[in-house]
Parts: structure tokens; sequence; C-alpha cells
């Protein structure tokens, strides 16, 4: 048996996407097992001193930091995953990469295709291992899915229709300040921060966006902000498209914040001429497969699997729990983030399995696409 692959982690961030990928750093060791990698928590950084130091504290770093330049220098990292706020996904990966680590980056990857494509290529240049966080390819079911289409099961594929929602910015009485998604230095609306997902399945499931014709739509104009002062809306509230990918079959994008009572409700389809698919991440352990060649013609239509089944090929069940016994959401970052660190310690390639810096670089291309046919009007190729 080889000697393990020590891996230095390094951390920017200490919100809710942090909690979640310390969880993954956590709990891999003992349910990936075993494994040839071994995970070392050198440090953590935080915008405050503070933050810094209760974010090691809580999650057992060995040393803390109010600047990523000082972090990074480090000779101890050899990872460093950014899960800092959108605008800070740039500068500090592109440091991390100047010295050398291999990088996660949650999603969206920058705030532009511009900044998306250095960073992708820095990272090929600097021959590092590089990772978009697009967790929702290693859901079970979405991974089940790709292995089905691979398989030929749904014939010729004609149709995607993916849709992301939320409430985030349904209340006409939510003040300015509450709305995330708002363009005001934390993100770029809709398409970035939801949206992105849509497009990434649609890419790993589909194959290659070449064209899109789009809506980019702020719902509410004006908000009062908790000053009492009202403030004009610089924001994609809704994001809405027509895609033609390069197979020949077509799609449909659809996100929103202004979505009442959708809590967190991503659901895609896909249509094809032997069989469909549908999945719902309200109900991920679940993926609902019609096939046209079944062996007992009584029984047609869409049947709901439940993708937990233990010897019978399903994803991951053979990690996770006995049969029957579902995983959660947090379990797409557990599984995205174990087969980085796999890579990393056995040299093989992240993709197309995870998704990578181009992944990250198109889904942009593709956001920015859109945007640009809602202000003309006209089908972009891409």
């Amino acid at each position: 048996m080889r000697d393990k692959t020590t891996i230095g982690l390094a951390m920017l961030g200490n919100g809710f996407i942090a909690r979640t990928h310390n969880n993954a750093f956590k709990t891999i060791p003992y349910m990936f097992w075993p494994n040839d990698f071994e995970i070392d928590m050198v440090s953590v950084c935080d915008l405050t001193d503070e933050g810094a130091r209760q974010a090691k504290e809580r999650y057992g770093y060995r040393k803390a930091y109010s600047d990523f330049k000082t972090m990074l220098a480090d000779p101890e990292v050899t990872l460093f995953d950014n899960c800092g706020p959108d605008p800070m996904h740039y500068e500090p990966v592109m440091e991390a990469i100047k010295h050398g680590k291999h990088v996660i980056c949650e999603k969206p990857l920058a705030m532009s295709a511009a900044q998306s494509k250095k960073m992708l290529d820095a990272a090929q240049a600097a021959g590092v291992k590089h990772a978009t966080m697009f967790n929702y390819r290693f859901f079970p079911a979405v991974t089940l899915a790709k292995t089905l289409i691979e398989k030929g099961a749904l014939g010729q594929i004609n149709h995607f229709r993916g849709s992301y929602t939320q409430p985030y910015g349904a209340g006409l009485d939510i003040p300015y300040e509450d709305i995330w998604y708002n363009n005001t230095g934390r993100t770029d609306g809709v398409g970035q921060g939801i949206g992105c997902h849509v497009i990434d399945l649609s890419r790993f499931l589909m194959g290659e966006v070449k064209a899109v014709a789009g809506r980019s739509k702020t719902y509410v104009d004006t908000r009062i902000d908790k000053q009492g002062k009202k403030r004009c809306m610089d924001c994609e509230e809704g994001m809405l498209a027509v895609a033609d990918f390069s197979t020949g079959a077509t799609g449909i994008y659809e996100a929103l914040e202004t979505a009442a009572g959708r809590r967190n409700y991503f659901v895609w389809e896909i249509l094809g001429s032997d069989g469909s698919m549908e999945w719902n991440l309200e109900n991920p352990n679940f993926l609902r497969v019609y096939l046209k060649n079944t062996t007992v013609q009584e029984v047609t239509g869409f049947t709901e699997i439940s993708v937990t089944q233990q010897g019978a090929n399903h994803p991951y069940s053979d990690v996770w729990w006995p049969s029957g016994h579902n995983i959660g959401w947090e379990h797409g970052h557990i599984n995205a983030i174990a087969h980085f660190l796999s890579c990393i310690a056995s040299g093989e390639q992240v993709g197309p399995s995870g998704a990578t810096f181009f992944d990250g670089y198109r889904a942009e291309v593709v956001l920015e696409a859109i945007k640009e046919s809602s202000v003309s009007d006209k089908r972009i190729f891409i």
C-alpha cells in the first residue's frame, strides 16, 4: 500500500457555504474509506480577525488569517478552497494559482466570463487541479441520469427543461439591503446566483450549448431601505432563455428569485425518443424515469426510482447508508469534494464527471449571452 497524499487545506470564508465545505472535509475521511489521502486543516481566512478566530476554533484549523495573500504564501498549503462571496473569487484564486495550489472555487466562478477565462488559463498553465463547485452533478440521481443517457436508454434526446426558483425577492416589503442577489457588489443577479446551476447541469447531461435567446428581468424596480429611503433595484430577478445544444436538442432555462413558496425548487426534465427523465431537488433521492422499451407493456408511464439501492449500481450507494436510507442536500458537496481530493491523490482528471474551471467559464459565457440577447432581442451564438 502506497503512502497517503497529505493535502494541506486553506479555506477562505466563514459563512453558510464555508460551513457546508467544512462539513465535507470532516466527513470524507471516515465515509470515503479507505482512501489514499489525508486532510491537514492548515488555515482559514475571514475578512476580520475575529471571524477567522471563530472559524479556526469551530472547524479545527491550526492557523487563522484575515489576509488571504499571507495565508496562501504558506508552503504547508497545497489546496485552496474559496468559499468567499462572489466578488472575492477572482483575486484569491489567482493568488493561489500563483503559489501552485490546487483550487476549489464556489460558483459562480467569477463575476464575468473574462475573469473566468483568466482563471482557467492560469490554472491550466500552472498544472494545478481545479474545480468549480457545481455540486448538483454529484447527487446520486443526477449521476445515474448521466449514466442512463450515456447508455442510450432515452434514444435520441430532443429537449431539456430546467427551472430553479426561490422566494427571496417575492415580498414587496423586503428591505433593499436584504435582497441578496442585488448587484451591490455581492453578486450579479439570479443567473449567477442559481441560474448557473441550471446551465451547468444542462451541459453535463446534454452537451455543449451553441446558442441562446433570453430575457433578463427585474420585477420590482424600487425598494425601501432600512432607513426608509427609496432605492432603485439594480439586479436580475428573472432569467429566462431558449437554448440550442450542439447535438441538435433544444432547451429552456428558468431562474427566479420572486417565486413565493418555492424554497429551493430546482427541477429538470429531459425528453427523448425512447424515454424521458425528471428530477426535483426537493425530493432528491428519487429519479423519475420513463422507458418506452419495457418488458411489461401493461406497466407504462413514469416510474419513481429510489436511487439508494445497494447492489443495483446506484451511485454512492456503497458509501452511504443501507438501501432506502435517504441522503440530503449536503451530500452533493461531500461527494464532489471527495472526488476532487481523490483526483489530487491519484493524478486523475477532475472532469468530465467533476466540474472544472472550464465548466465555470462556459456557464459564465452562457449567462452573459442571455443578458446580451435580452438587450439586443436577438439570438446569440456562443
